[in-house]
């Protein structure tokens, strides 16, 4: 969709990742629906005629409509032209006769909105039969705002799945009983699918329109999964929502992070096997970021071990677990290690160690020590075009963020001026993490005096100040659904 720009500083605002990364994600999304061959064939057309004059994206459109008979046209002027994208949602209408209803609204961060919107949707579904053990592939073109197909071949429809490899730039909404057959059939899946099957839920427990509970009943079916893309998600989701945790329901939360990633922690464990893969690493990795949030007695007594050695002999643990140590180091270790991680990113001697300590800082749970890290950064010790990091990584930290936000508030004019205003907008950007309606009023109102603005930075205000107000309703309607999942789970 085309945005207007008053001058050049907002022109540059607009060069975020969605400016680049639709355009590459429709193509890839036609490419999926059209089949490798006649996508190529478009593509080997378009190069020849155009290899030495200048052209146009309608060109582009053009060949791939002649070498695959589809109207990738109409699809481009849908697709790039129209602000944000569908939800499409699939429910078997007559499993008999292999019947699949088809309906797609405009996806609403907000939730629970019919907003307009009718896309030509390419979808590719994969689907199975009963009595057949491989799954099927269909494409459709999902014209309107509801359709019904019948998918090809014989016996009942046991369940369908509407964006095969996730190559479709769309959310996915499933019935209660496909998603209830996917809870066990989830294997039949890729893995990208899989993926994005509890990604595609995640989102809807954003925005309310699903429970968290239908959230976690299927993150813990799927946790058996070896994947990498699957299992650092998940280590996310349960970062996420160990923020909306009550204190009682604590010890019920870490024993939900010990189900899900204790089997793939004791099957890795601290080192590497010979041979092993980097996904392996990575899943390492994973499993310890959630552990860092909700940790075991007996592996936060086995962090500190590893914390203590690797301080004087870093070579000793795998790199990727770096963060994740340090910070378990720093939440759950004594004020005195605050000074320690200061030593250590003082005598860093490359600037990735530094950026280790620097940002572990902002992981201690104590509101003193947040104050203390926001008067270190404008010290020397801490190079402005570094500040940023540890400024914006402890407004997530929900032990502390209160009174860092304090804290800057009262030195931003000597934060303004070290950091510039690129640092500067990164900070308001790590405001986002605040979840209370007493804090975005606050971040409003102090972002309206002119002393405290930045400049460009009123688009990435704006986007913070709706994350906020998104944060607030995600833990409206889920923290309460929460505890009774995990109440129930004893």
């Amino acid at each position: 969709m085309i945005s207007e720009a008053r001058d050049t500083s907002e022109i540059e605002a607009q060069f975020d990742p969605l400016s680049y990364e639709k355009g590459g994600t429709f193509l890839r999304m036609i490419e999926a629906y059209l089949g490798e061959e006649a996508f190529r064939a478009g593509i080997q057309a378009y190069m020849r005629e155009h290899q030495y004059g200048n052209t146009v994206a309608a060109d582009l459109w053009s060949a791939l409509e002649k070498a695959s008979g589809e109207p990738v046209g109409a699809l481009a002027q849908d697709w790039l032209t129209k602000p944000g994208y569908p939800m499409v949602a699939a429910r078997v209408a007559d499993a008999a006769r292999r019947r699949l209803e088809l309906s797609q609204k405009r996806f609403d961060a907000h939730g629970a909105s019919q907003a307009a919107g009718n896309w030509t949707v390419p979808v590719v579904i994969r689907y199975r039969l009963k009595g057949e053990s491989r799954t099927r592939l269909h494409r459709a073109l999902l014209k309107h705002g509801r359709e019904e197909i019948e998918l090809p071949g014989k016996g009942e429809l046991l369940w369908a799945y509407p964006n095969v490899g996730e190559t479709g730039l769309y959310r996915v909404s499933l019935d209660s009983e496909t998603l209830a057959k996917l809870r066990t059939e989830w294997p039949a899946l890729d893995e990208l699918e899989r993926a994005g099957l509890l990604n595609h839920l995640w989102a809807q427990v954003k925005n309310g329109e699903a429970s968290v509970s239908d959230f976690l009943d299927l993150a813990v079916a799927m946790s058996a999964d070896k994947g990498r893309l699957l299992l650092e998600d998940m280590a996310g989701y349960l970062r996420r929502l160990e923020t909306i945790v009550s204190d009682p329901d604590r010890p019920a939360f870490a024993r939900l992070v010990e189900s899900v990633f204790g089997p793939h922690w004791r099957r890795l464990g601290w080192k590497a096997k010979r041979g092993e893969t980097d996904d392996a690493k990575l899943v390492r990795a994973a499993a310890l970021a959630a552990f860092a949030a909700a940790p075991s007695a007996r592996l936060a007594a086995e962090a500190e071990k590893k914390l203590k050695l690797f301080l004087d002999h870093p070579e000793s643990l795998d790199p990727t677990l770096a963060p994740a140590l340090l910070e378990l180091g720093a939440r759950r270790g004594p004020a005195a290690r605050f000074d320690e991680y200061r030593r250590r990113m003082g005598e860093a001697t490359t600037p990735e160690r530094r950026d280790l300590f620097q940002s572990a800082l902002a992981e201690f749970r104590d509101p003193v020590l947040a104050r203390k890290l926001v008067e270190l950064s404008l010290t020397d010790e801490i190079r402005g075009q570094d500040l940023w990091k540890p400024l914006s990584r402890v407004m997530g930290n929900t032990a502390v963020r209160g009174e860092a936000w304090k804290a800057v508030q009262e030195r931003w004019a000597a934060i303004k001026e070290k950091t510039g205003p690129k640092g500067a907008t990164y900070i308001i950007e790590g405001l986002a993490s605040f979840a209370d309606s007493a804090h975005l009023a606050g971040i409003a109102d102090f972002f309206t005096k002119p002393e405290n603005q930045v400049e460009a930075s009123e688009r990435p205000l704006a986007q913070t100040l709706e994350t906020i107000e998104l944060n607030i309703r995600f833990r409206e309607a889920q923290s309460k659904r929460l505890s009774s999942w995990l109440n129930s789970a004893r």
